[in-house]
């Protein structure tokens, strides 16, 4: 399913594919008053920015996955330019895509679950790769800090995917990154670097 390739660099390499977001933050105004969520017009504008909603509204289990947390639970999101984002809480993974559509006013969101792990998982450690000819449909690869690979083909699938180990030999992974060619890097924690090329089916 994966092949693997690996080179070692010199350090630890550092990756910035997209916006890691705090869900538990508020966005103030640049006078400080209220949050940028209580504006009526939803944007707001100072010297040399403007600050304004974007994108379709979030799902509802988005929404009840933060509502529900107890404070204690790990919850962060990450967003990638190519419309799609992902949030993590716990093994729960949550796969939507937020860029604005004509279709639907709200995209919706698939439920996967995330390979066992002792640790705790991050938005890092998952990517979604578009599929080739239609950005609305997408796989999914997480990986456990332990080097567990899980890959799912099509993410509307949650029962359909794949299990296989990185072979990381006592390594952590720190990341995942999706590359253009339906490939992903994988980062450990002694800067090797793992290519996983997953085998791209329609269905």
């Amino acid at each position: 399913m994966f092949t693997p390739q690996s080179r070692r660099t010199p350090r630890t390499p550092s990756f910035t594919p997209g916006m890691n977001l705090s869900l538990n933050q508020s966005i103030a105004t640049p006078q400080g008053q209220g949050s940028f969520l209580d504006e009526p017009t939803g944007s707001v504008t100072s010297v040399g920015h403007t600050l304004e909603l974007f994108g379709a509204n979030l799902p509802i289990s988005v929404n009840e996955t933060v509502r529900l947390s107890d404070g204690s639970s790990n919850i962060n999101i990450k967003l990638d330019t190519s419309g799609w984002a992902w949030l993590v809480c716990e093994r729960k993974l949550l796969v939507w895509y937020y860029k604005p559509s004509q279709q639907s006013k709200v995209s919706p969101c698939r439920e996967l679950t995330l390979p066992q792990s002792s640790s705790v998982y991050t938005a890092e450690l998952v990517t979604v790769l578009p599929h080739p000819g239609d950005s609305h449909t997408a796989a999914c690869v997480a990986v456990s800090e332990e080097g567990i690979v899980r890959y799912w083909p099509n993410v509307a699938h949650e029962g359909s995917f794949v299990e296989t180990s990185a072979e990381i030999k006592g390594e952590k992974c720190t990341a995942v990154v999706a590359m253009q060619s339906f490939q992903c890097i994988l980062a450990t924690s002694t800067s090797t670097l793992l290519l996983l090329t997953p085998v791209f089916k329609q269905n």
